[in-house]
């Protein structure tokens, strides 16, 4: 599991590293790095309600809060006074311009995952409790989330790039302008909350379908966790062909997530790789400054975007990210900044 944890988040690195036109269509490889995490937090959800199906909802509300929230709130500070900074220092970048929904989105783009993570456990959990209280309705009911996960990532798209034809596709363009006028920041979170909801919904699904979760485990054996590698590999290089899906992601994260419970790891990456898992939510976190910090350094130089140039700062990115994550991990006053 920490071997796949690292590799879904060099994979969000790399994302953001990717500015050339060479490299554009490679830079979506790594879009199974969310759907991996938001699978594998709904299996922890299901999980967490079998060892304790008594667990108090509204202690669950608070841990799940000041997990998720409270440094999200931290890290979109620090991002304001990034931005702030490379306002200043470079006249780079969008100006600074204040709306509820940063509550939401946060102060960088990839920041939106917090709040959203924090509101799919909380929303799902008096779900999966109900579930899992009527053990001759949970398998139908895993597989009905299963297929509504499916559908729904097979046919969601945002109004600004579905077909002329769609049907309703007026009524869908009239709720993003709704939200629009409401608030600028509010259909970003929603595009990003309707693409990767359906992962946590088929995370759910397959938690109750195969758990508990050691049973998951001892049921993934090596030939099927490479399985999921190559899943994730096939996924993602037919997402580099034709362009962002979000029923591949889907697939490819849960081929992910396949291989992170099986065994296919060579002992020495699992030592050498391993103990970096715990730093991966960490990473995740603080790749942006770095990314977007050197792009800014390397437009000021003059620096071309090319190819070799996206390679360059996605080490430099993740090395950075690991060494930064490890830092504030290390010390009791800011290891809450990076939860493991």
């Amino acid at each position: 599991m920490d071997t796949a944890r690292v590799g879904a988040a060099l994979g969000t690195v790399w994302i953001h590293s990717v500015q050339s036109s060479e490299m554009a269509p490679w830079g979506e490889v790594g879009r199974f790095a969310v759907p991996f995490f938001s699978v594998t937090a709904a299996i922890l959800l299901v999980e967490a309600l079998h060892a304790n199906p008594d667990r108090s909802f509204v202690s669950y509300v608070s841990r799940r809060a000041k997990r998720l929230y409270v440094p999200f709130a931290l890290w979109t500070v620090v991002y304001l006074a990034a931005r702030s900074l490379k306002h200043a220092v470079f006249h780079s970048g969008e100006p600074i311009v204040f709306y509820p929904s940063i509550l939401l989105n946060g102060s960088a783009h990839h920041l939106w995952f917090l709040p959203a993570l924090t509101l799919w456990t909380i929303a799902c959990f008096p779900l999966v409790k109900w579930i899992l209280r009527r053990p001759g309705f949970a398998k139908p009911a895993a597989a009905g989330l299963l297929v509504v996960a499916a559908v729904w990532a097979r046919w969601y798209s945002p109004p600004t790039v579905v077909e002329p034809g769609m049907v309703g596709l007026a009524t869908w363009r009239s709720a993003y302008d709704a939200l629009n006028a409401l608030d600028p920041g509010l259909p970003y979170f929603a595009d990003q909350n309707l693409r990767r909801f359906p992962c946590f919904l088929a995370g759910i699904a397959i938690a109750i379908l195969f758990g508990p979760l050691q049973r998951l485990r001892d049921g993934i054996q090596t030939t099927s966790a490479w399985s999921g590698v190559f899943c994730t590999a096939a996924c993602m290089l037919e997402v580099a062909a034709i362009g962002r899906n979000s029923l591949l992601a889907m697939i490819a994260g849960i081929g992910w997530t396949i291989a992170a419970y099986g065994r296919w790891s060579p002992a020495w990456v699992v030592r050498v790789v391993g103990p970096l898992g715990r730093l991966s939510f960490g990473v995740y976190l603080v790749h942006v400054l770095l990314c977007e910090g050197i792009q800014a350094v390397g437009k000021r130089a003059g620096v071309p975007n090319t190819w070799w140039f996206d390679l360059v700062i996605f080490a430099l990115s993740a090395i950075g990210s690991v060494v930064l994550a490890w830092a504030l991990r290390r010390f009791a006053a800011t290891r809450w900044m990076v939860p493991g």
